[in-house]
Formats: structure tokens, sequence, C-alpha cells
């Protein structure tokens, strides 16, 4: 066994050390607990010049790997795995190359791995493959929140220190399935410090990676091209996807209110959790911590972060307990919380897999968590514990606003685009009465909600996919469009009657079912056909693509112009808000949408005259594009996070101060 110390530092054990003791100069390594993969057989031309060594929890014959002990001293399998992989240098000292495989990573390359190494490693000291779909280690975090891939409170309180610490969105992603070294003194310090922080913070090594990376001014590359694509490896899929394919279904019927969804949701988590138990292993001091009451089922967490400066606690075995962590159990509150008395709570929800959850929902929180301690919450079903509780999109059911009335909790309703017709407004006149205050991210609703709730401010969507740099002129290129399928046959409708030259290519939620259906709806409505399925590549003689962050990025990188088309007399399509219009504007993209869109009409209140489509010889020329660049920097300003994470804290202090009400007004 290893002393406490050894543990709470992460330092391997020193008999790990005498048994993983390479004389090789290169050395391929992977590490596999609890059968989570299969030991894979590597091409022969790969292995020569190198040790292949597999630290396995179960000993198997293999002709390609040595295989030995893993590492057996912390509670987690996860980390005993994760320690080789951050520390091959004490399990290797003296290796000069190291190339990491995950268990699922089979070698496709013919060459050596020194003709890898001399290849990979000329100009830097580590390589990585940047993430499939993800671009920054907030969008990385809000997919660890709402999949359950850690424990959420440790997440939170890792992520929402980081943006306390100033560290910028969008700075990359690295997907560190396969990481291949240089073993220096600078290297070896990086490793140090990575595995510190999984130990102090979250076993996702993906999202401390770039944070670590750019504390200790690692010098890294990206190989080319993503995991998935390139040629040198092959991934195959994890056990756990079936986890993953669980929880969507289990999102998508939590959508529903129904009792015939209740009973289905209630089939799906009992039958899940054996496989969450069997894939994931929540750290064991978590329950223990939680004294469950016998019997009990743990059936929702709230995650709180604390802005204390306490040194948090370590728990037995290496892990990392919260600072701040409420455990709901069959409806009662365990667990420990340490929380500070003196500042409010304000708890956001419900967590959905879903880009507008993530831009208002986790993003705003994120940026609040500097003022406020902040709690999720997943359903309906309990109320949590909180001064403040935002409700992001979805419509909260009587009894959620009833129990929040009685405990005096102060609801905040933010619907964003959730109304499809004034009828539904007009149902829903009795909520926003019950709401505390209610926030619109368009303008035009103002006047519609305020009828029902006097109290209804408009706030801004903060420009979470603006490109870092402004955009380059470019005379010549495709024409881009984003935006959810159903609305593509309105893009397609406007396209057949005002033709553009410029090729234009759809950037869009291809698979997402409900979406293809709504867009067929609304494609029959306008008299058009509109046959889209989840494999579709174009529609029409426009090419489609699947939509991810950092196709959008790449995308919004790439292209020479952007458009929108909005069907004003719908009624979601006349208030829509304006967010793809600021992310385009706001990063020099020259942007086109109908002069009667909202967005047309939102930038022309402050100033700059948006292009129309019907406009090409305005919209592609270079003096617009040069005013696009001009406008961009006041509007990056304007609606940064932290621009309009300040304007929340003045409307959420103005629930307790009438007189300062006036003063959160613009």
């Amino acid at each position: 066994m290893t002393s406490d110390d050894d543990q709470r530092q992460g330092n391997a054990p020193r008999s790990a050390v005498a048994r993983a003791d390479s004389r090789g100069s290169i050395v391929v390594f992977t590490a596999i607990t609890r059968e989570y993969d299969n030991l894979k057989e590597q091409p022969r031309a790969a292995t020569e010049g190198a040790d292949f060594v597999a630290f396995l929890d179960v000993p198997r014959e293999s002709a390609t790997w040595q295989v030995r002990p893993v590492h057996t001293e912390f509670r987690d399998p996860c980390r005993n795995a994760k320690i080789h992989k951050v520390l091959p240098h004490v399990y290797f000292p003296d290796a000069r190359y190291s190339l990491w495989i995950d268990g699922s990573v089979t070698i496709r390359f013919t060459h050596t791995i020194q003709r890898l190494t001399e290849l990979y490693l000329a100009d830097c000291d580590l390589m990585v493959f940047r993430h499939r779909t993800r671009t920054c280690i907030y969008q990385e975090a809000a997919v660890c929140l709402h999949r359950h891939l850690d424990d959420p409170a440790v997440v939170w309180n890792q992520i929402s220190r980081y943006s306390r610490e100033g560290y910028p969105p969008n700075l990359g992603l690295a997907e560190c399935t396969v990481v291949l070294r240089r073993h220096t003194a600078a290297v070896n310090a990086f490793n140090e410090a990575w595995w510190e922080e999984i130990t102090q913070s979250s076993r996702r090594d993906q999202l401390s990676f770039p944070y670590v990376a750019r504390k200790t001014r690692l010098r890294y590359g990206m190989f080319p091209q993503t995991l998935d694509e390139t040629p040198l490896f092959h991934r195959e899929v994890h056990p756990s996807a079936v986890v993953r394919r669980s929880d969507r279904f289990s999102a998508r019927i939590a959508s529903n209110r129904s009792w015939v969804a209740a009973a289905m949701r209630a089939t799906v988590i009992s039958l899940g959790s054996p496989l969450r138990r069997r894939f994931r292993d929540p750290p064991s001091w978590l329950l223990d911590a939680a004294a469950v009451p016998r019997g009990g089922a743990l059936t929702d967490v709230t995650v709180a972060e604390s802005r204390g400066d306490s040194a948090a606690a370590n728990a037995p075995n290496g892990d990392h307990v919260p600072t701040t962590v409420a455990l709901r159990v069959d409806g009662d509150t365990a667990g420990i919380s340490l929380r500070a008395p003196l500042r409010r709570t304000i708890a956001f929800g419900p967590v959905r897999d879903l880009p507008s959850w993530n831009w208002v929902g986790f993003d705003t929180a994120r940026e609040l968590s500097k003022y406020y301690d902040v709690v999720f919450y997943r359903s309906w079903s309990t109320l949590p514990d909180c001064d403040v509780v935002f409700a992001i999109k979805e419509r909260p059911p009587d009894s959620f606003v009833s129990t929040a009335q009685r405990k005096r909790v102060k609801l905040v309703y933010c619907p964003i685009d959730a109304y499809s017709s004034p009828d539904q407004l007009a149902r829903d006149a009795g909520l926003f009465h019950a709401c505390a205050m209610v926030l619109v991210h368009s303008e035009r609703l103002l006047p519609c909600v305020q009828t029902h709730c006097a109290n209804t401010h408009f706030v801004e969507h903060h420009v979470r996919y603006a490109l870092t740099e402004l955009a380059d002129y470019r005379d010549s290129g495709f024409v881009l469009w984003i935006g959810g399928c159903q609305y593509v046959p309105y893009l397609m409708h406007w396209l057949a009657q005002h033709p553009i030259e410029s090729e234009v290519r759809i950037l869009t939620d291809i698979t997402n079912y409900r979406a293809r259906h709504v867009g067929r709806v609304f494609a029959a409505e306008i008299g058009m056909k509109f046959g889209v399925y989840r494999n579709t590549k174009s529609i029409g003689r426009y090419r489609v693509y699947q939509w991810n962050e950092r196709r959008q990025l790449e995308m919004m990188q790439e292209c020479r112009a952007a458009i929108d088309v909005k069907l004003t007399d719908k009624f979601e399509q006349y208030y829509k808000p304006p967010t793809k219009a600021q992310q385009f504007v706001a990063s020099g993209v020259p942007f086109a949408v109908n002069p009667d869109s909202y967005s047309a009409e939102y930038f022309r209140a402050r100033g700059f005259d948006v292009a129309s489509p019907a406009d090409p010889d305005r919209w592609l020329s270079r003096a617009y594009w040069e005013a696009t660049r001009r406008y961009a920097a006041g509007l990056r300003t304007a609606t940064s996070l932290a621009a309009v994470g300040e304007r929340y804290r003045k409307l959420i202090e103005s629930l307790w101060t009438p007189a300062d009400a006036q003063s959160a007004r613009p």
C-alpha cells in the first residue's frame, strides 16, 4: 500500500515504478481496468524498436504487449488506469519517447514509432488530437454535466474555478485518447501538474489538459485531422456507448410530462442504474459521505460552488471532495454542505442536452458563480434549496411554480423561443403573473409578455460562438447558413425565389429526428417537398453538414459570407432572437438577413444597417466587410459573457431591492 501522502499528491508507488521500468528509448503503453476495453494486438511493423506495455487488472496473453499489473490504490478504476497515462516519466524513467493509446485504439500506420516521433515531434514535445466536435473546455464541461460523465459537483467546482481565474473560452480542446510525448523536463513538469489537477478535480483529463498546458506554458501540437479522420489510428466504440444511448432515450422521455412518460422514465432509470454503476462507477466516497438511507435511491444531484478560500478536504484513496455538494435522496436532502451563508443561491435548470441550455443556462450560471452559489436541477419533481430559481426555455409546471411560491423562492422564467403563437402566450398568463421576473431575448417579445408580468426585461445572448479573431475578406467561396433542421425549408423557399450565384452550404442538426419531422410539416405549409434523412448529404443542390461546435467554428472561418432568412408571418420567426446574426457580425463575417426580421431591426436600432440577401452587390462587397469589422469590436464588448452576466446580476439583485429595479434597466 502507498502512504496517504503519496495518494494525496498523486505519486506513483515506488514498487510500481520498479515493475514498469523500461530500458528502451521508445515505449507504447495502455491501461485497461474492469474490462472496459479488449486488449488489441498491434501491427508488427509498428512494434519495431519500441516496447509495448499494457497495464491490466486481469492478466491476459498477448503477442504484442508486455502485460503488467495496473495501479490498484484508488477506489476509482478510472484513476487506476489514468495514473499510467498521465505519468509515463514515472513508470518509464529511461524512455526518451512514449506513445499512450487508449484501449479502444489500434495503430494503423505501417512505419515505426521512431518515424512517428520524427514526423510529429520536430517542432514540439507533445502531440494530441483536437476534439472531433467541441472547441472549448466549457463546452466539454457542459456535456460532462448533463451526461453525468463524472460527479457533477466536482466538474462544476473545477470549471467555475477556471472561469473565475479568467481562462478564456474557445481556446481549443484536446482529445487525449492518443498522446505522443518527448520526455523532456518541461513535459515531465506538465505531467505532474496535470496529475495534480486530476486528483484535485475531475478525472475527465480533457477538461484539465488545455488549462494545465496553458498554466505550465507547455509547447504542444495537434495531429492533422481528428482521431476519427486520421489514417494513423483507428478507434472502436466503448461498451459505455450503451449507457449514452440509454441517457439520450431517458432525456427524450423526460421532455414528455404525461403519466405514460413518467412510468417509462421510472423504468428506464431503474434499468439504467446497473449500467451506470457498471460502466461509470461513481466515486465511493460520494455515496459514503451522503449517508444514503437504507433502501433509498439516489434520484437527483444538486451541485453548488462556494467561493471560499478554505482548502478542500481530501477524500479517502485520493478522491477529491468538492467544496459544496448536496444530494437529494428520495426527495430529502442528505450529504455535506459547506455553503457560505451570506451568498445567495441561484438554481438553473432543467439541465438539457440542448444548445439553448448550454448557452443561456450553463454559460450564464458559470459567469454568475463569481457572485453567487450556483446549483443545477434536472427535473421539475423537486425544487432546489435556493433563493432564486431560473427556468430555462421549458415551461415550469404548475406544481413547481406553487412550490416556489410556498417556499418564497423567486422564480425567473427565460422562455427564449419557446412560444409559437399568441394563444400560447395568453394561456400562460397565470404563469407569467406568478413569476418574480421574466427575461426575454427578443425586444419584439417584450411588450407581449409585459402585459402579463410587469417585471419583464430584455437580456442579450452572449456571443458564445464568435470567432476569436475577426474573419478575413474573401472575394469568392461559399455562403454559410446555420440553424435547426426545421428551419431549412424557409431558407429553401427563399432561395427558390431569390437565387444567388455563390454556393450555399447548410450546417444543421440533420440527425435530430424531431427537427426533421417539424421541417417536413413547415415545408408542407409553404407547399414544398422536404425529403431529408439522417444520412442526407445534400438538399437540392445545397450541401448539408451535421452541426457541432467544431464544424461551426471551421466553417465560419472558411466562409465568404453568411445568410439567414426569417419567414416573418410565422410567430416564432417574427420574434426569433438575433443569436445567429450576433455571432456572424461579432466575428466580422458579412451577414445578410431579410429587412423585416427582428435580427435586422435589432441592428438598425443600434446603428448598423445589416445587408439584405436580395442585395448581393452590397452584401458581398469589401466595403460591407470593412463596415462589419468596424462594428464588430463594440458588439463583442457589449455582448461578452462578462457584460451579459453583469446584466443578469443587476436584475437578480433588483428582486430584493425594488428601489434598484430602475438601475437594472439598460
